[in-house]
């Protein structure tokens, strides 16, 4: 039979950071040796590296969660052979995941030194659990759960590194129209006040300088990345076209279209939307 497959899913991005990789063996199980691959990452120097390292990291943690991940554990096996396996499987998972969380927290253009204390404390937290079942068997689901804690704190990481980029017009019109899939391009197009050519330049990853309004573009990439985190891309079309509230004709769309009043709407987000109905957010108690 051939040798189990070590390699963890969790896997260097393809970026400009440098990689350097060093092999430790482990020793034998039933199978044949067992040689785990341990990569050293040098810290991102820039943000745009910074987040698609943190982007790989959270997707790769989120694959060792499902029920076939690296970390499943099993109650039921007993075989020390068995065990074994598991137990060097799992260990090149937490090696890569040490390497990678790392170079994240030890980055230069990471500017909330907050998060990065938690992502290495949770970090830590599970180092403890993991160490804590020398079977891999996660009976009482500690790993899995302290797992999890690391891609919320993961996750907390890329929306702040999101809306930290959200500041460029050019980046914050080219996020509205990639992530906002399903809807056609006139419609983005409305929402950012361009047109739906610009759309198209913008979702096959051309970053234009935005000299119409790039104000509109930034305030409109906020409010998507906030909305997207209740409701759909045509959830937050049907949001832009709603009464903010029961006592008032005036929509989202409209207030966007006064400069004037923009302010508003973004301090309405931040302050709690609540997804209702068909994609709709309830605004009556700010009204």
């Amino acid at each position: 039979a051939s040798a189990p497959s070590t390699k963890s899913s969790l896997t260097t991005p393809r970026s400009r950071t440098n990689r350097k990789v060093l092999y430790d063996s482990l020793g034998k199980t039933d199978r044949g040796p067992v040689t785990i691959v341990r990569t050293v990452i040098d810290p991102p120097h820039n943000h745009d590296d910074l987040i698609v390292l943190t982007s790989g990291t959270a997707h790769a943690v989120a694959e060792g969660l499902i029920p076939d991940g690296v970390l499943r554990g099993d109650s039921t096996t007993h075989s020390d052979r068995e065990i074994g396996d598991r137990v060097a499987v799992r260990r090149a998972f937490m090696d890569q995941l040490d390497a990678q969380v790392r170079a994240i927290a030890g980055s230069e253009a990471w500017s909330d030194k907050a998060l990065t204390t938690d992502l290495m404390l949770t970090f830590a937290d599970l180092r403890d659990a993991v160490e804590a079942d020398p079977d891999a068997r996660d009976a009482d689901r500690k790993v899995r759960i302290t797992l999890q804690h690391v891609l919320s704190v993961l996750q907390a990481m890329i929306r702040h590194l999101t809306y930290e980029d959200l500041d460029n017009p050019g980046k914050a019109a080219q996020f509205v129209a990639a992530r906002m899939s399903g809807v056609g391009p006139k419609e983005i197009a409305l929402l950012l006040g361009t047109s739906p050519r610009m759309v198209a330049k913008y979702r096959s990853g051309e970053v234009q300088a935005v000299r119409k309004d790039p104000d509109r573009a930034v305030l409109v990439g906020r409010i998507v990345n906030h909305l997207l985190r209740v409701t759909t891309p045509r959830g937050v079309l049907l949001w832009f076209d709603q009464p903010i509230s029961s006592r008032s004709e005036v929509t989202p769309r409209e207030l966007l279209d006064n400069r004037a009043e923009r302010d508003t709407l973004l301090a309405r987000i931040q302050a709690g939307a609540t997804q209702g109905d068909r994609g709709k957010a309830s605004y009556e108690h700010l009204a």
